[in-house]
């Protein structure tokens, strides 16, 4: 039985809600799953030769102007300013100079924002104008008991401010012209090429949420390259990929082990992950919904739902998994990742 910790204090509550009210959320999903390349830090090439391999369809002979570059960025920095956006496509336009440059956490997120508005953007974009009267028609029809409507109308509302500056704009008008142009599968896979942890467990999770490990029938080659993404992750040290392993491991399909699953989310929060109910991505705006309360952390749900034998093994393995992050154990590491053998800690 898996815990069920992981699946109502996380994103799942709201998706759930979502879901069992028939309400259909503004988010696209791209399902092209991008292919991991061993090379170079890359970069987008906008004023000389296209790199082949980032960029095949784009001509070499295209100039624009250069985005413009901020300072330097930490990775922590850009999941703070991609939370704390209100704009995304500000964010966007904010983020492209340096993820041109091949800043691998920039490149991953501008893939996230676009990806997070695709469903709005397709809904709404074609007419700017009218979209906010489209958007209360729409939330009129929700139906369902009213204080979980209410949640969901709020939320929907706040995804359309988000997402409505690229409603009838192209944020990427500064880059070469290129087939296809630059959806969130572009950019995930340059910040996959350039070895992004975050982008690597994101990757691995998709790549599993598409396996059916129970059935004994997964290609193998799959499965083989998911694993070793997450591994490359949980090993880099960084927190949110840390997490997001974890989120993998735990889907119910995969197989892996529940308790190191919840001890992966726990570690990853432990770290410097932010993993409390101020963070509606991540707590599926349980607070507003009356299932937890205002800034509760991971770590509390943890403590009020399970038993305390339970507890304390999840808290062991957090601190074994970081022990090993510090010492380069992989051996170790690789005992958290495991999948597909349905294994149980004992």
């Amino acid at each position: 039985m898996r815990l069920a910790t992981i699946a109502t204090f996380g994103v799942v509550v709201f998706v759930t809600l979502v879901v069992a009210l028939g309400v259909v959320a503004g988010i696209g999903v791209d399902r092209e799953t991008p292919r991991v390349q061993s090379g170079e830090r890359l970069a987008l090439p906008l004023n000389g030769p296209a790199d082949r391999k980032a960029n095949s369809a784009m001509p070499a002979s295209a100039t624009r102007t250069r985005p413009a570059l901020r300072a330097p960025v930490t990775p922590g920095q850009w999941d703070a300013d991609f939370r704390a956006s209100g704009d995304l496509a500000a964010f966007v336009v904010g983020a492209l100079g340096a993820a041109v440059e091949g800043d691998a956490r920039a490149q991953y997120y501008v893939g996230q924002a676009v990806r997070a508005c695709l469903g709005m953007t397709l809904m709404y974009g074609g007419d700017p104008d009218g979209a906010p009267t489209k958007l209360e028609r729409a939330l009129a029809e929700y139906k369902g008991p009213e204080g979980t409507l209410e949640v969901i109308r709020n939320a929907q509302r706040a995804e359309f401010n988000r997402c409505k500056g690229f409603f009838g704009r192209d944020v990427f008008d500064q880059l070469p012209a290129r087939q296809g142009g630059y959806p969130h599968a572009y950019w995930s896979r340059l910040a996959l090429e350039n070895h992004d942890a975050l982008a690597m467990a994101t990757a691995a999770a998709e790549q599993l949420g598409g396996l059916d490990l129970s059935s004994g029938e997964s290609p193998a080659a799959q499965l083989e390259s998911a694993q070793r993404l997450l591994r490359s992750a949980v090993m880099s040290g960084d927190p949110l990929a840390i997490r997001r392993a974890g989120f993998a491991i735990s889907m119910p399909q995969v197989g892996g082990d529940s308790l190191k699953a919840t001890a992966l989310i726990l570690a990853g929060c432990q770290m410097g992950a932010e993993c409390s109910s101020r963070d509606t991505a991540f707590s599926g705006h349980c607070f507003e919904l009356g299932l937890c309360a205002e800034g509760e952390t991971f770590d509390d749900g943890l403590k009020q739902s399970l038993g305390p034998g339970t507890y304390a093994r999840i808290y062991a393995l957090a601190a074994e998994l970081r022990d090993a992050i510090e010492r380069e154990d992989q051996a170790t590491v690789d005992t958290f990742v495991s999948v597909g053998a349905r294994r149980r800690t004992q």
